[in-house]
Protein backbone atom coordinates (compact mmCIF):
# COMPACT_ATOMS: atom_id res chain seq x y z
CA UNK A 1 0.00 0.00 0.00
CA UNK A 2 1.35 3.46 -0.84
CA UNK A 3 2.26 5.92 1.88
CA UNK A 4 3.22 9.57 2.15
CA UNK A 5 4.65 11.91 4.73
CA UNK A 6 3.62 15.54 4.66
CA UNK A 7 3.84 18.79 6.57
CA UNK A 8 1.01 21.30 6.94
CA UNK A 9 1.67 24.81 8.22
CA UNK A 10 -0.86 27.47 9.17
CA UNK A 11 -0.08 31.15 9.53
CA UNK A 12 -2.11 34.22 10.45
CA UNK A 13 -0.72 37.13 8.48
CA UNK A 14 -1.48 40.64 9.69
CA UNK A 15 -2.01 43.59 7.39
CA UNK A 16 -1.60 46.51 9.82
CA UNK A 17 -2.61 49.15 7.28
CA UNK A 18 -5.92 47.49 6.49
CA UNK A 19 -6.29 46.09 10.03
CA UNK A 20 -7.07 42.64 8.65
CA UNK A 21 -5.77 39.12 8.90
CA UNK A 22 -5.19 36.54 6.20
CA UNK A 23 -5.07 32.89 7.18
CA UNK A 24 -2.62 30.89 5.08
CA UNK A 25 -2.41 27.10 4.77
CA UNK A 26 0.72 25.56 3.28
CA UNK A 27 1.30 21.85 2.68
CA UNK A 28 4.30 19.93 1.40
CA UNK A 29 4.66 16.24 0.56
CA UNK A 30 8.01 15.32 2.11
CA UNK A 31 8.21 11.66 1.16
CA UNK A 32 6.29 8.91 -0.59
CA UNK A 33 6.44 5.26 -1.55
CA UNK A 34 4.26 3.62 -4.18
CA UNK A 35 2.71 6.93 -5.23
CA UNK A 36 4.01 10.12 -6.85
CA UNK A 37 4.85 12.94 -4.41
CA UNK A 38 3.24 15.58 -6.67
CA UNK A 39 -0.23 15.39 -5.13
CA UNK A 40 -1.33 19.02 -5.30
CA UNK A 41 -3.04 20.12 -8.52
CA UNK A 42 -2.46 23.68 -9.76
CA UNK A 43 -3.90 25.63 -12.71
CA UNK A 44 -1.50 26.28 -15.57
CA UNK A 45 -3.04 29.69 -16.32
CA UNK A 46 -2.14 31.31 -12.99
CA UNK A 47 -0.31 28.62 -10.94
CA UNK A 48 -3.09 28.73 -8.33
CA UNK A 49 -3.68 25.70 -6.16
CA UNK A 50 -6.83 23.85 -7.21
CA UNK A 51 -7.18 20.61 -5.23
CA UNK A 52 -5.53 17.47 -3.89
CA UNK A 53 -4.99 15.04 -6.75
CA UNK A 54 -7.31 12.10 -7.06
CA UNK A 55 -6.20 8.86 -8.79
CA UNK A 56 -7.44 9.99 -12.19
CA UNK A 57 -5.53 13.29 -11.77
CA UNK A 58 -2.34 11.34 -11.08
CA UNK A 59 -2.82 9.48 -14.34
CA UNK A 60 -3.91 12.56 -16.32
CA UNK A 61 -1.86 15.57 -15.22
CA UNK A 62 1.92 15.89 -15.55
CA UNK A 63 4.03 16.79 -12.53
CA UNK A 64 5.60 19.80 -14.23
CA UNK A 65 4.03 22.95 -15.61
CA UNK A 66 6.26 22.79 -18.70
CA UNK A 67 4.94 19.33 -19.58
CA UNK A 68 1.33 20.46 -19.04
CA UNK A 69 1.88 23.42 -21.34
CA UNK A 70 3.46 21.13 -23.93
CA UNK A 71 0.56 18.66 -23.62
CA UNK A 72 -1.98 21.53 -23.68
CA UNK A 73 -3.36 20.58 -20.26
CA UNK A 74 -5.12 23.03 -17.95
CA UNK A 75 -3.57 21.61 -14.76
CA UNK A 76 -0.29 20.24 -13.44
CA UNK A 77 0.81 18.68 -10.14
CA UNK A 78 3.32 19.86 -7.52
CA UNK A 79 4.62 18.58 -4.19
CA UNK A 80 3.50 21.72 -2.37
CA UNK A 81 0.59 24.12 -2.16
CA UNK A 82 -0.37 27.39 -0.50
CA UNK A 83 -3.76 29.03 -0.19
CA UNK A 84 -5.09 31.95 1.85
CA UNK A 85 -8.47 32.64 3.40
CA UNK A 86 -10.07 35.69 5.02
CA UNK A 87 -11.35 33.66 7.99
CA UNK A 88 -9.56 31.23 10.31
CA UNK A 89 -12.46 28.76 10.17
CA UNK A 90 -12.00 28.44 6.41
CA UNK A 91 -8.31 27.73 6.90
CA UNK A 92 -9.07 25.03 9.49
CA UNK A 93 -11.67 23.46 7.19
CA UNK A 94 -9.21 23.48 4.29
CA UNK A 95 -6.53 21.86 6.46
CA UNK A 96 -8.93 19.06 7.47
CA UNK A 97 -10.08 18.59 3.88
CA UNK A 98 -6.47 18.35 2.64
CA UNK A 99 -5.65 15.71 5.26
CA UNK A 100 -8.75 13.68 4.37
CA UNK A 101 -8.02 13.86 0.65
CA UNK A 102 -4.37 12.86 1.09
CA UNK A 103 -5.51 9.86 3.14
CA UNK A 104 -8.11 8.99 0.50
CA UNK A 105 -5.78 9.16 -2.50
CA UNK A 106 -3.07 7.09 -0.81
CA UNK A 107 -5.54 4.45 0.35
CA UNK A 108 -7.21 4.11 -3.06
CA UNK A 109 -4.22 4.53 -5.40
CA UNK A 110 -3.67 1.56 -7.67
CA UNK A 111 -0.83 2.37 -10.05
CA UNK A 112 -1.78 -0.57 -12.26
CA UNK A 113 -5.29 0.83 -12.80
CA UNK A 114 -5.71 4.49 -11.78
CA UNK A 115 -9.31 4.42 -13.02
CA UNK A 116 -10.27 1.48 -10.81
CA UNK A 117 -12.99 3.59 -9.25
CA UNK A 118 -14.95 6.16 -11.14
CA UNK A 119 -16.69 8.38 -8.63
CA UNK A 120 -15.33 10.95 -6.25
CA UNK A 121 -16.26 14.33 -4.89
CA UNK A 122 -14.10 17.34 -5.62
CA UNK A 123 -14.51 20.37 -3.36
CA UNK A 124 -13.00 23.73 -4.20
CA UNK A 125 -12.38 26.36 -1.55
CA UNK A 126 -12.82 30.04 -2.20
CA UNK A 127 -9.32 31.03 -1.22
CA UNK A 128 -6.68 33.25 -2.69
CA UNK A 129 -3.66 31.41 -4.06
CA UNK A 130 -0.39 32.58 -2.64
Amino acid sequence: MPWITYRIEKHAITNPLARTFTYEVLATIEGASGIDQALFVHRVSDDAYSHVAMPLDLASYPNTKAQSVSDERDFYRKTSMAVSFPFATQGREAEQHIKERLAFVTSTWDSADPTSFDTFERIFYEGVAT
